[in-house]
């Protein structure tokens, strides 16, 4: 068997807490893209796209009163679709709100550095 075994290997990453990253850890990544929130329209889209039932108004009502990546309105919609299926009853906008409330708070709460700190 030869010893001298190479892999090819491509690892992709994603985080949100860019600021949190070492730097000796952050340059061991060649390559970096940095993708940023959706804009309040295509926010709105995605609303639509994913809660069909709302009327277009709300789903600009949303996006633009809650600044969530597509990833935490994944997370409401998820939500929405486990209330649905337990109360079997489709969720009125107020419901959703708080819904979006209970993200933002999670969202909100402080996040501790870990690792060594410069």
């Amino acid at each position: 068997m030869n010893k001298n075994v190479q892999f090819s290997l491509k690892t992709y990453t994603t985080t949100n807490l860019i600021k949190n990253l070492d730097t000796a850890f952050e340059r061991r990544f060649l390559f970096k893209v940095q993708l940023n929130k959706p804009s309040a329209v295509i926010k709105a889209q995605i609303w639509k796209a994913k809660l069909p039932f709302l009327s277009k108004s709300s789903c600009q009502s949303l996006a633009q009163q809650y600044d969530f990546s597509g990833g935490q309105i994944d997370n409401i919609v998820r939500k929405v679709e486990i209330h649905q299926v337990i109360h079997n009853e489709k969720l009125k906008l107020s419901s959703i709100i708080e819904f979006c409330e209970a993200e933002r708070w999670e969202t909100a709460k402080v996040v501790q550095k870990i690792g060594f700190i410069n």
